[in-house]
């Protein structure tokens, strides 16, 4: 009795081997068919810094196409500059995530350089991520971490020059021998598959027991996370690029990146496999070169 409700559970709930994860319908080597692929929301018009979703009315003054050098990594490198911006009726294409900056960071810099997120928070993204956070379909960490590391890599075609290791957001011990796991560190193994990074789990540790912030506003999930974070390993000197799920407010990732910059770590990025957009998505301003600062 208990193998056939094993044998009905694995054939119920668990992606066969081949198929796509979502429809289970085509041939996909276990990730997501091509129909399911053009589902995904894009965040193409994101700011570079925060990867908050921005008004589509916006385009470069440049008249130009983009060049290779362009999106992160051309912005990091400052081969693409700061992003003088106009309103237009264009939309960036998808390899724009160099392209603005929101009048949030250009106020108030985060503590990392910058952040890529390529999907907004929705359909199927947001079942992809339930699944994997709530329901322990670990398969969906993998799905997560190609996808992730897929939408990297071509924005960032220097990431392992640039990168020394991929930090997966840690979870209060509460909180992991509650769920069993860490989504970020599944979501995180995955993409170090595909792209050759290492992960470190040891250098940092969450402090006490973080309330979930799913469902609090954004003053206080700011509150709450403040000094969430201690370093306990050897920082200083890491180009550091760290992992977490979905970004919403952006408050766990800041503090992560900060506490890591306290520490002495040379550079950190973020990355996140969704955002959360705004109920008003921002405008970003023109601004100097000089504007900006990594």
């Amino acid at each position: 009795m208990i193998a056939d409700f094993t044998a009905k559970f694995v054939q119920k709930f668990i992606s066969s081997p081949g198929r796509c994860c979502l429809c289970q319908e085509s041939d996909s080597y276990g990730l997501l068919c091509a129909a399911c692929d053009s589902l995904l929301m894009a965040n193409n018009a994101a700011c570079v810094r925060c990867a908050v979703p921005m008004q589509l009315n916006v385009a470069r003054t440049h008249a130009e196409p983009l060049s290779a050098a362009s999106g992160v990594a051309g912005y990091l490198a400052g081969s693409d500059p700061a992003p003088e911006l106009i309103h237009s009726g264009e939309v960036p294409d998808s390899s724009g995530h160099g392209n603005l900056v929101c009048t949030a960071c250009i106020k108030n810099p985060p503590s990392y350089r910058s952040a890529i997120v390529p999907y907004i928070y929705g359909f199927p993204v947001d079942f992809i991520i339930h699944e994997l956070k709530y329901s322990s379909r670990l398969e969906f960490g993998r799905m997560a971490g190609h996808l992730l590391a897929r939408e990297i890599l071509r924005l960032w075609p220097t990431l392992k020059e640039d990168i020394d290791c991929v930090v997966p957001v840690p979870l209060s011990l509460s909180r992991l021998r509650e769920r069993g796991y860490n989504q970020a560190f599944e979501i995180c193994r995955w993409l170090s598959s595909q792209t050759g990074l290492p992960v470190e789990t040891r250098l940092v540790s969450r402090t006490g027991h973080a309330e979930s912030q799913t469902r609090l506003m954004r003053q206080v999930r700011w509150q709450n996370l403040e000094q969430a974070f201690q370093v306990s390993g050897k920082a200083e000197g890491l180009r550091l690029l760290l992992l977490d799920d979905v970004m919403s407010t952006g408050a766990t990732l800041e503090s992560l990146a900060s506490a890591l910059t306290a520490a002495g770590a040379a550079s950190v990025d973020v990355c996140a496999l969704a955002r959360t957009p705004p109920p008003v998505p921002p405008v970003p301003i023109m601004v100097e070169e000089s504007a900006l600062s990594l």
